[in-house]
């Protein structure tokens, strides 16, 4: 039987930090000779200036998301040199984001605040939307404002 320390962390990390819990944007571009290229057809190793140009890029978008106090991820990925000149945009860089707004966690129906999140916080959410006037959507909006942010934040980035 486990722990409860063990289900006290798979509690966190379905609820918390699960998929369901970020919000995921994804840029994709061209290959670009000379800075981020996937060298030739049969080498199995990243040019070095390849690896470098990615974590240059990634570590812009990291530290913009700390600079916000937001939590997640970035990462990029590149197609093997084999299989690049199948796709158009090869090149890839993920940000993941821990979104509050996520109604994984917190959902309203009619007004009323529900799921599987700590009772103090429904308590408080509930509290914030009663003072509302149409507040049906006001969950939906700030998840969909926290994805815009997200995706500003990637745009800025790449600028």
């Amino acid at each position: 039987m486990p722990s409860s320390a063990s289900n006290n962390y798979r509690w966190i990390d379905n609820s918390i930090v699960g998929d369901n819990a970020l919000s995921v944007i994804v840029a994709t571009f061209q290959i670009i000779k000379g800075w981020i290229d996937a060298g030739e057809v049969g080498t199995y190793t990243q040019l070095d200036y390849t690896i470098t140009a990615f974590e240059i890029m990634t570590s812009i978008i990291a530290q913009n998301v700390e600079a916000l106090r937001l939590h997640g991820f970035v990462y990029a990925r590149q197609y093997w040199s084999e299989v690049c000149a199948a796709f158009p945009e090869p090149n890839a860089i993920i940000l993941c984001l821990l979104n509050p707004f996520k109604t994984y966690r917190t959902d309203t129906l009619e007004g009323k605040v529900f799921d599987q999140s700590d009772e103090a916080r429904l308590k408080n959410l509930q509290s914030l939307i009663d003072q509302l006037d149409n507040n049906e959507f006001w969950l939906d909006n700030l998840c969909s404002s926290f994805a815009d942010q997200a995706i500003r934040i990637m745009q800025d980035s790449f600028d």
